[in-house]
């Protein structure tokens, strides 16, 4: 939206385990159905709670991997779990971004689940991945 309005200025957009469809289709769906950090249940209500039941969506603003149109965006630092029925989501996202000719740095926490950076302060492994998007948009606010 800032895009297409032409404001405010957005310099970086670093997102984790990013919802972006409310088509549930996905490999990770079915194959994470019944991860521990999140269900494909809970999301597929999630997302009727979201849009008032008014599925599927077309809103590019509520889903924007049903965008048409990608080009133009910040510079994109998208960070997914293994073990999530989104992780697709932000695959895809990626793809569609670098299609656009937006920079795009994609990282999977291998082994990790929805929700990961909360143990940020309890796992090493954890806090190491939490630090990757910290140093990206370091780099981005910095230039």
């Amino acid at each position: 939206m800032a895009r297409d309005r032409g404001e405010p200025r957005i310099v970086a957009q670093a997102i984790h385990y990013p919802c972006l469809t409310d088509d549930l289709s996905s490999n990770t769906y079915r194959d994470y159905a019944l991860s521990p950090g999140l269900t494909a249940a809970s999301m597929d209500r999630n997302w009727d709670l979201y849009l008032g039941g008014k599925r599927p969506s077309h809103e590019a603003y509520a889903a924007p991997l049903k965008a048409p149109d990608l080009s133009g965006l910040p510079p994109a630092h998208i960070h997914v779990a293994e073990i999530d029925p989104l992780a697709d989501d932000g695959r895809d996202y990626a793809r569609r971004l670098e299609r656009a000719g937006c920079s795009v740095e994609l990282r999977v926490a291998e082994r990790m689940i929805h929700g990961f950076l909360r143990a940020r302060f309890t796992g090493s492994a954890a806090a190491a991945e939490f630090a990757r998007p910290c140093a990206f948009l370091r780099a981005a606010l910095l230039n």
